[in-house]
This record gives structure tokens, C-alpha cells and sequence, in this order.
């Protein structure tokens, strides 16, 4: 989990800062979707589910088991994260 929001988030921030447009709220947005992948592992049949409003709001949850959880995740408020996570 750890390995993938790193890459995930380092080709991100990379293209913020390319096109200008990083800011301190990506920076937040990243450490907290980083923080959200920290303790996961992914066994065989695991999934990662991503939900996105269209207010910019990216919601991340996991099944280590081919389910769908009942619960949804931690919610992460930045578009731009949203938007380019959505994209990867």
C-alpha cells in the first residue's frame, strides 16, 4: 500500500508543480492519501475502491477479499487529487 501512494502521489505532484498549480492544500491532500495507504497490505483478491464527487471529494477504501465494503472510506477533500487519481 505504502509503495503505491508513493508513486501514485510523487507523478501527482510532479505534474502540479510542472503546470503551477501545487499548493499547500495538495500537499495536505497528499500526506493524508498517503497516510491512508500506510498500514495496507494487499493479499491476492484484495481491491482498492475509489469513489469521487463532483465536488472533488475522493473516497478510498479497501477489501482484502473480492467484497465490496459495507462502510465507506476516508474521505480526502481536494480536487486536484481527486481528478488526477481518477486519471492514474
Amino acid at each position: 500500500g505504502e509503495q503505491y501512494a508513493e508513486k501514485v502521489t510523487e507523478n501527482c505532484v510532479a505534474f502540479w508543480k510542472a503546470v503551477g498549480l501545487y499548493t499547500d492544500a495538495e500537499g495536505v491532500a497528499v500526506e493524508k492519501f498517503k497516510e491512508v495507504f500506510k498500514p495496507e497490505t494487499f493479499p491476492r483478491g484484495a481491491s482498492i475502491l475509489f469513489t469521487h464527487s463532483p465536488t472533488g471529494i475522493l473516497t478510498v477504501a479497501f477489501s482484502k477479499d473480492s467484497s465490496v465494503p459495507a462502510a465507506g472510506g476516508v474521505a480526502i477533500e481536494n480536487k486536484p487529487l481527486c481528478e488526477a487519481v481518477l486519471e492514474s
